[in-house]
C-alpha cells in the first residue's frame, strides 16, 4: 500500500491510465478524480490523527454514542510503522 500511495502521488498520467483502463472511466472522468483525490493520499500512509478525529465523531453522531473514542481504541499503527522503517520512511 505504502508503494502504491507513492506510485499514485508522482504518476499522475500511469495512475488515469489505470483509471480508464481498469474502471472503464473517460479519461475527462478519471482526470477530474485523480486530481480531486491526490491530494489525499500521504507517500508514508500515515493518516493525520485530525482526520482521523474527523471520522470517528462523525461515526460517534451517527451510532449515538456519548462518549468520545479514543484513537487507540480503534488503531493500532504498529504494523503501519514498521512498514515505514523497512521503506526507510522512518527511524
Amino acid at each position: 500500500m505504502l508503494k502504491a500511495n507513492n506510485h499514485i502521488a508522482t504518476n499522475r498520467d500511469g495512475t488515469i491510465q489505470v483509471l480508464v483502463n481498469w474502471a472503464k472511466a473517460k479519461p475527462e472522468f478519471a482526470e477530474a478524480a485523480y486530481d480531486s483525490a491526490v491530494s489525499s493520499f500521504s507517500a508514508d500512509g500515515s493518516i493525520p490523527e485530525d482526520g482521523m478525529r474527523v471520522v470517528l465523531d462523525g461515526l460517534r453522531k451517527s451510532m449515538n454514542l456519548g462518549r468520545q473514542i479514543p484513537l487507540n481504541e480503534i488503531a493500532d499503527l504498529a504494523l503501519l510503522f514498521e512498514a515505514q522503517r523497512e521503506l526507510g520512511l522512518r527511524k
